[in-house]
Parts: structure tokens; sequence; C-alpha cells
């Protein structure tokens, strides 16, 4: 039942991750996905803390390098986020995934990372549970976690993390109207509390993501999600951190903003892609894009079979394949 520790495809050997196939596992039909990373340093085998909370699930476990510090803002840290968001299409390529209702959580410096797949990945993900890890040094950035349901788990004697911080993205989910349950525990360390597990593994199996979402409201920091992408909008040739917000509105138009956050230097953005299907807009009529009120494109958009396919490729998502494109250019966007 204990598959590889890291697919053909996989192209961070340093970062290998395991695979426990549930009990009566068949590629006939799709299965749930749970993602689940340790503390730092730790061996592999960290799914075994899920294997009887959730013997139906896919459990997959990365293995986190013992020098990798913890500090969501040094190099090897971004490394190793690469790799953790490498393994679902590289999953996907090998086992059968039910790409609506792939969850991610994790354990310390796991917990950091189970934030940061929701904040930058909030579009691929069904839910997160972070426990006992900080959300970002932008408390802001949890906005993004609106369509997120979260699990969050903490102590309040925990030596590892201050009360400032674990506290910090509350009101701001709050605030968003993002959906999260405070799973708090007053006299609790740095652990996992076991009574919890069976509570979380019931509200997972009820996790499915969203459809095709009209509407995005994002904050895109490119040390956090340097793909640039979030749903049906890339940015490329872009730096820093941009508010990004676009909707499909009546009558065949899309309309984008995108602006510097308030705080940070100006983003540099010079591209950005908006990926289309019939689920959005009619491709058989013309298609208006607007860019903080600027009319940047309007024409008919063709369907391209070669772009679903290198998209279906990138992302192995077959619940949203995209086959068309339109491209806007310039010095600077953001303004």
């Amino acid at each position: 039942r204990v598959a590889r520790a890291s697919g053909p495809g996989y192209p961070y050997p340093d970062y290998p991750y395991e695979v426990r196939l549930p009990a009566g596992y068949t590629p006939e039909r799709p299965w749930p996905v749970f993602l689940w990373v340790n503390g730092k340093g730790t061996s592999d085998g960290g799914w075994r803390v899920w294997d009887a909370a959730l013997p139906d699930t896919i459990l997959v476990s990365p293995r986190l390098r013992a020098d990798d510090p913890a500090n969501p803002d040094s190099p090897t840290y971004a490394t190793a986020r690469a790799a953790f968001m490498a393994i679902l299409p590289d999953l996907s390529a090998s086992f059968a995934v039910d790409t609506d209702r792939v969850s991610v959580g994790g354990f310390s410096m796991g917990g950091c990372f189970a934030w940061t797949w929701a904040i930058a990945l909030g579009d691929r993900l069904a839910a997160s549970v972070p426990g006992a890890g900080f959300a970002t040094r932008d408390p802001r950035l949890a906005a993004n976690c609106l369509g997120v349901p979260l699990w969050i788990v903490q102590g309040g004697k925990d030596p590892t993390i201050t009360e400032a911080d674990f506290r910090a993205p509350l009101p701001v989910l709050e605030g968003a109207g993002a959906e999260f349950v405070w799973d708090f525990h007053p006299e609790l360390g740095h652990s996992l509390p076991a009574e919890s597990m069976p509570r979380i593994a019931g509200w997972l199996a009820e996790r499915r993501r969203v459809p095709e979402p009209r509407r995005i409201a994002q904050v895109m920091a490119s040390a956090m999600n340097p793909w640039g992408r979030h749903a049906w909008v890339r940015l490329t040739r872009w730096k820093g951190v941009v508010d990004l917000g676009a909707e499909v509105g009546e009558d065949n138009e899309v309309a984008l903003t995108v602006a510097p956050l308030e705080g940070h230097d100006p983003p540099s953005l010079q591209g950005l892609e908006v990926y289309l299907n019939d689920a959005l807009v009619d491709l058989d009529r013309p298609v208006t894009v607007r860019l903080n009120g600027r009319e940047v494109h309007r024409g008919t958009v063709g369907r391209d079979p070669a772009l679903a396919l290198d998209l279906y490729l990138e992302r192995r998502d077959l619940a949203r394949i995209h086959t068309a494109r339109v491209v806007v250019e310039g010095e600077d966007l953001s303004r």
C-alpha cells in the first residue's frame, strides 16, 4: 500500500515523497488526497499519523530536509515550497486523483507550508489543515483563503510560535468571510491533539473544491507564487506584490484590476494571460477584456487544443481545462 518515494517526472530528488494508497485502491475511480507535512527534520512516513483516520484517502507525505530553516523568507524554504507544489501534478500523472478533493495539512514547519498552499494555491485545494504554524509575515495575505476552508489547530502554550503570530490571520479571515475552524487548546504545547484528528477527518470528507470561479480576488506575491497563476489568470514578467481582481461579467466581458498593495513597494508587472473556456464565456462570440477600466482586447478568441493539452500537462487537472487565451502586455500594467 506504500508506493514509491517520488514520481518519474518529479524534478526535486532532494524532496522525495511517500504515497499510501487505500486498501481498496483501484484506478477505475478517482480518490481524495490528503498531503501532510510533518515538522523540520522529520523522516519519511508522516502520513502514518493519519493512517487510521483516513483509510479511504490517498495519503502523501513529502520529506523535509533537516537543514531547512523554518523561515518562510529563506531560499531553502522557497525550494521546498516549489518541490511540494510540484507534487500535485506528479501524483495525478500516476494515480487516480479526484482533483476536486485534494486537501493539505501540516504540523509545525509543515503547518507553515499548509498556510502557504492555502494562500498561494487555493484554486487547487478543497481544504487546508495548518497545525502549530504561522501564516505569513503579512497577515493580509490570509484573505486569499476565502475559497479554501481551513481547520487551524493551535496550542496556547506552544513555545515555538507567539500568540501574536498565531492570532494575526484570524481577523483577516473573519473580515474576508472565509470558512475556518479555530481549534484552540489553551493548555496544549507544540503538538497535535489526538482528539482533534477524527473530527478533522470527518470535516475533510465533506470538503470539495469550489467550481470554476467567475470572480477572483487575490493578493499575488512573487515570493510565494512564482508561477503567478490563480484559477484562470496568470501574471507574467512580474515581481513583487500585486492586488489582483478579475470577474467574468455579462455580455462576454472580463474585467481585471491590478494594483500595488499598501505598504509594499510598487510591483513590476509587464504581462498577464487570461485563460478561458466555454464555462466562463461564449467563445463563439467576441470577448471584451478590460484592465483597470481600459479596454485591452475585443474580438473572438479561438479555441486552441494544443493550449488545452499544455495546461493539462502542467497541472493534470481535468476538472479545469481552458481552451483559449488572451495575452495582455505593457510596460507597467499595475498603473
